[in-house]
Formats: C-alpha cells, structure tokens, sequence
C-alpha cells in the first residue's frame, strides 16, 4: 500500500535509503531538527527559505517547491479546500494523515495539483506541502515526486 508507512501516530524515523537523482538535505540550519530528500543538483538550484514565521520553503528547479511548518490539521485543510469559492477541489488520493487533490478553475480552463501530509518526526508533526502560490501549475506526476519526498521528512540522526 503506498501510503502505509507514514501515519500520522507513527514517528518517522526509519532509515531511508536515497533515491537516485536525490541528496538528503539537512534542515538544522534553518531552524529544524530534521531531514528530507530533495532532487540533486541535476534538476535545478537547490533554493531554501526559513520564513519569520517558522515555515522552511525549498525549492529544486520550477517543480520542486515544498514547505515544512510545525504542526498540521488535514480536518482544517479539507474544510478550507470544500468552502473555496474559486476553486473546484476533487481530491485523487487520501489517507488517515494526507490528501492528494486537484483544484480546477469553474470555467475548467486550469487545473492545479496539490499534495498536503502531516508527517511525524521526532514526536513532533509536521504538515508538508506544496508551495500554492508559487505561480507553477504542477502536473499530478511532480506532485506525486514532491508527495514522495515528503514522506522522507525525519528526526536529524544525532551525532556522536
């Protein structure tokens, strides 16, 4: 099952193997304990962002635009998406602790793709998402990529 590993009880700390085309980027830096897979310089700039308001923004390229904030409610998120009064939201893919959607304009001439997962690392969540108001129509295939990146997020090791 795709989304089997990463619920929103369990603590993300499992080693992960990288990806190709991958590195694993150390967010300690900017203020977060944790790390995520991001595309290797093969794709793009690696681009990272630590807003005042305690959000990290990474972006590889013009596909790969990501933002971590503490916390998380996929509730909250649902609601939001079902009283949009722009957007027509059908969501492709959900889970206990995630949602995959698609955001159409009324009239059907644009469509958006959209990923939000609350991802547990350290015992604290996180909800990661892509950045909406980046400007980029992302396809339902460089969400997915993103969505799969996501899932990456976990505690920093410790250093002995």
């Amino acid at each position: 099952l795709l989304f089997s590993g990463c619920n929103g009880s369990k603590d993300n700390t499992e080693d992960t193997p990288i990806t190709q085309g991958m590195m694993e980027l150390d967010l300690s830096q900017y203020g977060l304990n944790l790390t995520m897979q991001v595309p290797d310089s093969t794709v793009g700039t690696l681009e990272v962002t630590a807003q005042s308001y305690g959000d990290v923004e990474i972006r590889v390229g013009a596909f790969f635009q990501v933002k971590i904030a503490p916390g998380g409610d996929l509730a909250l998120r649902k609601s939001d998406l079902e009283s949009d009064l722009l957007f027509k939201t059908t969501i492709l893919k959900e889970g206990t602790n995630l949602i995959i959607f698609k955001s159409d304009l009324p009239d059907g001439s644009k469509s958006y793709h959209h990923f939000y997962i609350i991802v547990n690392a350290g015992g604290s969540n996180y909800e990661v998402r892509d950045i909406e108001d980046s400007g980029e129509s992302f396809s339902e295939a460089v969400v997915n990529k993103m969505f799969e990146a996501a899932k990456t997020l976990k505690q920093k090791a410790k250093t002995i």
